[in-house]
């Protein structure tokens, strides 16, 4: 058995230096990694891809639609949204980070499509 090398975005010694609250773990496994100082700047550099503020909306639709993972679509909700993204009123860009299409027969009636798209945007300070 083989135990993984593990690191945290903690600078100092980890035992002066606790984090004030548990945030959920993120587990990334890379192959290419052979040593813990290679170990440390990649935690290091990934901890701002990983910590920046974030809205996150979940859109569900009707009929098949043609947005692709890792897409930058336009969000509009005049009741969620208070913005204005490229001269476009409650409307945010985001970035499609999970779909899910599925296809059902109704109980009353003819079944279809139904997407359900996670969007996520930045919030910028």
């Amino acid at each position: 058995m083989v135990k993984p090398l593990v690191a945290t975005n903690v600078l100092t010694d980890f035992t002066s230096n606790k984090p004030s609250r548990n945030i959920g773990t993120q587990i990334i496994k890379n192959q290419s990694i052979v040593s813990y100082a290679q170990l440390k700047n990649l935690v290091l550099g990934l901890e701002k891809i990983f910590n920046f503020e974030r809205r996150a909306f979940k859109e569900t639709t009707g009929g098949r639609c043609d947005i692709q993972f890792g897409d930058s679509v336009y969000y509009t909700d005049s009741e969620e949204i208070n913005d204005t993204t490229d001269a476009l009123p409650n409307t945010v860009k985001g970035v499609s980070t999970k779909n899910t299409i599925s296809l059902s027969k109704g109980k009353n009636g003819p079944g279809g499509f139904t997407a359900i798209f996670d969007l996520v945007t930045r919030i910028w300070p």
